[in-house]
Protein backbone atom coordinates (compact mmCIF):
# COMPACT_ATOMS: atom_id res chain seq x y z
CA UNK A 1 0.00 0.00 0.00
CA UNK A 2 1.29 3.44 -0.93
CA UNK A 3 1.56 5.51 2.26
CA UNK A 4 1.95 8.83 0.39
CA UNK A 5 -1.63 10.11 0.22
CA UNK A 6 -2.27 12.84 -2.36
CA UNK A 7 -4.83 15.56 -1.71
CA UNK A 8 -7.18 17.26 -4.15
CA UNK A 9 -9.86 19.89 -3.77
CA UNK A 10 -12.08 18.19 -6.35
CA UNK A 11 -12.07 14.70 -7.83
CA UNK A 12 -14.14 13.80 -10.90
CA UNK A 13 -14.69 10.15 -11.75
CA UNK A 14 -15.46 9.65 -15.44
CA UNK A 15 -14.00 11.41 -18.47
CA UNK A 16 -17.13 11.56 -20.60
CA UNK A 17 -19.32 14.47 -21.72
CA UNK A 18 -20.32 15.07 -18.10
CA UNK A 19 -17.04 14.73 -16.25
CA UNK A 20 -14.60 16.33 -18.69
CA UNK A 21 -16.23 19.78 -18.97
CA UNK A 22 -16.84 19.88 -15.22
CA UNK A 23 -13.16 19.16 -14.55
CA UNK A 24 -11.88 21.67 -17.10
CA UNK A 25 -14.21 24.53 -16.23
CA UNK A 26 -13.81 24.10 -12.48
CA UNK A 27 -10.02 24.02 -12.81
CA UNK A 28 -10.05 27.16 -14.98
CA UNK A 29 -12.33 29.05 -12.59
CA UNK A 30 -10.38 27.93 -9.50
CA UNK A 31 -6.69 28.01 -10.44
CA UNK A 32 -5.70 27.77 -6.77
CA UNK A 33 -7.41 24.37 -6.44
CA UNK A 34 -6.00 20.98 -7.37
CA UNK A 35 -8.37 18.97 -9.57
CA UNK A 36 -8.13 15.27 -10.45
CA UNK A 37 -10.01 13.60 -13.29
CA UNK A 38 -10.00 9.80 -13.12
CA UNK A 39 -11.11 7.63 -16.03
CA UNK A 40 -10.73 3.87 -16.33
CA UNK A 41 -9.74 4.15 -20.01
CA UNK A 42 -7.56 7.20 -19.56
CA UNK A 43 -9.27 8.71 -22.60
CA UNK A 44 -11.56 11.72 -22.72
CA UNK A 45 -14.86 11.44 -24.52
CA UNK A 46 -16.88 8.76 -22.77
CA UNK A 47 -19.69 6.75 -24.30
CA UNK A 48 -20.83 9.44 -26.74
CA UNK A 49 -17.43 9.50 -28.43
CA UNK A 50 -16.49 5.83 -28.29
CA UNK A 51 -19.74 3.83 -28.23
CA UNK A 52 -22.51 6.23 -29.17
CA UNK A 53 -23.18 9.45 -31.03
CA UNK A 54 -19.93 9.88 -32.95
CA UNK A 55 -19.28 6.33 -34.29
CA UNK A 56 -22.96 5.99 -35.24
CA UNK A 57 -22.77 9.24 -37.22
CA UNK A 58 -19.64 7.97 -38.99
CA UNK A 59 -21.59 4.90 -40.13
CA UNK A 60 -24.55 7.09 -40.99
CA UNK A 61 -22.38 9.16 -43.34
CA UNK A 62 -21.59 6.00 -45.32
CA UNK A 63 -25.25 4.97 -45.34
CA UNK A 64 -26.25 8.37 -46.74
CA UNK A 65 -23.82 7.98 -49.63
CA UNK A 66 -25.31 4.56 -50.43
CA UNK A 67 -28.81 6.05 -50.42
CA UNK A 68 -27.65 8.72 -52.85
CA UNK A 69 -26.41 6.03 -55.19
CA UNK A 70 -29.78 4.32 -55.03
CA UNK A 71 -31.57 7.56 -55.91
CA UNK A 72 -29.53 8.03 -59.10
CA UNK A 73 -32.17 6.06 -60.99
CA UNK A 74 -34.46 9.08 -60.53
CA UNK A 75 -32.07 10.83 -62.93
CA UNK A 76 -32.03 8.01 -65.45
CA UNK A 77 -28.95 6.25 -64.06
CA UNK A 78 -29.48 2.63 -63.07
CA UNK A 79 -27.17 1.00 -60.53
CA UNK A 80 -27.31 -2.28 -58.71
CA UNK A 81 -25.25 -3.59 -55.83
CA UNK A 82 -22.57 -4.87 -58.21
CA UNK A 83 -21.61 -1.27 -59.04
CA UNK A 84 -20.25 -0.60 -55.59
CA UNK A 85 -18.89 -2.62 -52.70
CA UNK A 86 -19.04 -1.81 -49.03
CA UNK A 87 -15.51 -1.97 -47.62
CA UNK A 88 -16.20 -2.40 -43.93
CA UNK A 89 -12.53 -2.32 -42.92
CA UNK A 90 -12.15 1.19 -44.33
CA UNK A 91 -15.19 2.36 -42.37
CA UNK A 92 -13.62 0.93 -39.21
CA UNK A 93 -10.32 2.65 -39.97
CA UNK A 94 -12.09 5.97 -40.55
CA UNK A 95 -13.98 5.58 -37.29
CA UNK A 96 -10.81 4.81 -35.31
CA UNK A 97 -8.95 7.75 -36.88
CA UNK A 98 -11.71 10.27 -36.11
CA UNK A 99 -12.16 9.04 -32.53
CA UNK A 100 -8.40 9.10 -31.88
CA UNK A 101 -8.09 12.68 -33.14
CA UNK A 102 -11.01 13.89 -31.05
CA UNK A 103 -9.92 12.27 -27.78
CA UNK A 104 -6.30 13.39 -28.26
CA UNK A 105 -7.45 16.95 -28.94
CA UNK A 106 -9.54 16.94 -25.75
CA UNK A 107 -6.63 15.57 -23.72
CA UNK A 108 -4.17 18.09 -25.18
CA UNK A 109 -6.60 20.88 -24.31
CA UNK A 110 -6.95 19.58 -20.76
CA UNK A 111 -3.18 19.30 -20.38
CA UNK A 112 -2.85 23.07 -20.84
CA UNK A 113 -4.64 23.57 -17.50
CA UNK A 114 -1.83 23.30 -14.97
CA UNK A 115 -3.99 22.48 -11.93
CA UNK A 116 -5.92 19.71 -13.69
CA UNK A 117 -4.48 16.20 -13.45
CA UNK A 118 -5.73 13.22 -15.45
CA UNK A 119 -5.24 9.63 -14.32
CA UNK A 120 -6.05 6.31 -15.95
CA UNK A 121 -7.31 4.12 -13.10
CA UNK A 122 -10.22 2.36 -11.46
CA UNK A 123 -11.50 4.56 -8.64
CA UNK A 124 -13.07 3.08 -5.50
CA UNK A 125 -14.40 5.02 -2.51
CA UNK A 126 -12.76 3.84 0.70
CA UNK A 127 -14.35 6.52 2.93
CA UNK A 128 -16.27 9.80 2.67
CA UNK A 129 -13.17 11.72 1.61
CA UNK A 130 -10.82 9.05 0.33
CA UNK A 131 -10.41 7.15 -2.92
CA UNK A 132 -8.29 4.19 -3.86
CA UNK A 133 -6.89 4.18 -7.39
CA UNK A 134 -6.50 0.64 -8.71
CA UNK A 135 -6.99 -0.54 -5.09
CA UNK A 136 -3.58 0.69 -3.98
CA UNK A 137 -3.02 4.46 -4.24
CA UNK A 138 -4.80 6.66 -1.69
CA UNK A 139 -6.36 9.95 -2.76
CA UNK A 140 -7.89 12.41 -0.30
CA UNK A 141 -10.42 14.91 -1.61
CA UNK A 142 -12.67 17.72 -0.41
CA UNK A 143 -15.45 17.14 -2.96
CA UNK A 144 -16.17 14.51 -5.59
CA UNK A 145 -18.28 14.28 -8.72
CA UNK A 146 -19.42 10.87 -9.99
CA UNK A 147 -19.87 11.08 -13.77
CA UNK A 148 -19.62 7.42 -14.76
CA UNK A 149 -22.82 7.31 -16.81
CA UNK A 150 -25.03 4.22 -16.99
CA UNK A 151 -24.93 0.66 -18.28
CA UNK A 152 -27.16 -1.10 -20.78
CA UNK A 153 -29.76 -3.49 -19.38
CA UNK A 154 -29.82 -6.94 -20.98
CA UNK A 155 -33.17 -8.61 -20.26
CA UNK A 156 -33.40 -12.33 -19.52
CA UNK A 157 -34.23 -14.49 -22.50
CA UNK A 158 -34.93 -18.15 -23.13
CA UNK A 159 -33.78 -20.46 -25.90
CA UNK A 160 -30.53 -21.09 -27.72
CA UNK A 161 -31.35 -19.41 -31.04
CA UNK A 162 -29.37 -16.28 -30.23
CA UNK A 163 -25.63 -16.54 -30.79
CA UNK A 164 -24.65 -13.06 -29.68
CA UNK A 165 -26.21 -10.53 -27.33
CA UNK A 166 -24.76 -7.09 -28.05
CA UNK A 167 -25.07 -3.69 -26.50
CA UNK A 168 -23.84 -0.59 -28.31
CA UNK A 169 -20.53 -1.02 -26.43
CA UNK A 170 -20.04 -4.51 -27.87
CA UNK A 171 -20.97 -3.42 -31.37
CA UNK A 172 -18.53 -0.51 -31.57
CA UNK A 173 -15.78 -2.42 -29.77
CA UNK A 174 -15.93 -5.35 -32.22
CA UNK A 175 -17.26 -3.52 -35.31
CA UNK A 176 -18.58 -6.69 -36.91
CA UNK A 177 -21.17 -6.32 -39.65
CA UNK A 178 -23.63 -9.22 -39.21
CA UNK A 179 -25.91 -10.62 -41.88
CA UNK A 180 -28.90 -10.16 -39.62
CA UNK A 181 -29.68 -8.48 -36.31
CA UNK A 182 -32.67 -8.31 -33.97
CA UNK A 183 -33.05 -5.08 -32.02
CA UNK A 184 -35.11 -4.93 -28.83
CA UNK A 185 -36.75 -1.54 -28.41
CA UNK A 186 -38.19 1.14 -30.67
CA UNK A 187 -36.55 4.25 -29.25
CA UNK A 188 -34.26 6.72 -30.99
CA UNK A 189 -31.09 4.61 -30.77
CA UNK A 190 -32.87 1.47 -31.98
CA UNK A 191 -34.38 3.25 -34.98
CA UNK A 192 -31.11 4.99 -35.85
CA UNK A 193 -29.19 1.70 -35.71
CA UNK A 194 -31.83 -0.13 -37.74
CA UNK A 195 -31.92 2.49 -40.50
CA UNK A 196 -28.13 2.67 -40.80
CA UNK A 197 -27.51 -1.08 -40.71
CA UNK A 198 -30.34 -1.96 -43.08
CA UNK A 199 -28.84 0.46 -45.61
CA UNK A 200 -25.50 -1.30 -45.14
CA UNK A 201 -27.13 -4.62 -46.07
CA UNK A 202 -28.04 -6.07 -42.65
CA UNK A 203 -31.45 -7.77 -42.30
CA UNK A 204 -33.11 -6.06 -39.34
CA UNK A 205 -35.97 -7.19 -37.07
CA UNK A 206 -37.15 -4.70 -34.43
CA UNK A 207 -39.18 -5.89 -31.43
CA UNK A 208 -41.32 -3.38 -29.54
CA UNK A 209 -44.03 -3.51 -26.89
CA UNK A 210 -46.38 -1.16 -28.75
CA UNK A 211 -47.68 -0.87 -32.30
CA UNK A 212 -45.71 2.33 -32.86
CA UNK A 213 -42.13 3.57 -32.73
CA UNK A 214 -40.49 6.54 -31.05
CA UNK A 215 -43.13 6.95 -28.34
CA UNK A 216 -41.44 10.07 -26.98
CA UNK A 217 -41.91 12.18 -30.10
CA UNK A 218 -44.94 13.64 -31.87
CA UNK A 219 -47.37 10.90 -33.03
CA UNK A 220 -47.62 12.24 -36.57
CA UNK A 221 -43.85 12.35 -36.97
CA UNK A 222 -43.50 8.83 -35.57
CA UNK A 223 -46.16 7.50 -37.97
CA UNK A 224 -44.44 9.18 -40.93
CA UNK A 225 -41.10 7.59 -40.05
CA UNK A 226 -42.77 4.22 -39.45
CA UNK A 227 -44.20 4.32 -42.96
CA UNK A 228 -40.81 5.27 -44.42
CA UNK A 229 -38.86 2.39 -42.87
CA UNK A 230 -41.30 -0.53 -42.74
CA UNK A 231 -40.49 -1.62 -46.31
CA UNK A 232 -36.82 -2.13 -45.34
CA UNK A 233 -37.12 -3.13 -41.67
CA UNK A 234 -39.30 -5.83 -40.11
CA UNK A 235 -41.06 -4.20 -37.14
CA UNK A 236 -42.64 -6.73 -34.77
Amino acid sequence: MNTNTKKYDLVIIGGGPGGTPIAMEYAKLNPEHNVLLVDILGKLGGECLFQGCIPSKIMEATAKEIRRLKHLEDFGIELDNSHYSLIWERIKERKDSILSKRTNAAKNNANTIVNLHIRKAMATFSSENELLLDNKEKINFEKAVIATGSRSFIPKYKGNGVKKIWTNNDFFANMELPKSMSIIGTGAIAIEFSMILSTLGVKIDIFGRKDKILTNIDDEAAKYLYAKIQSDINII
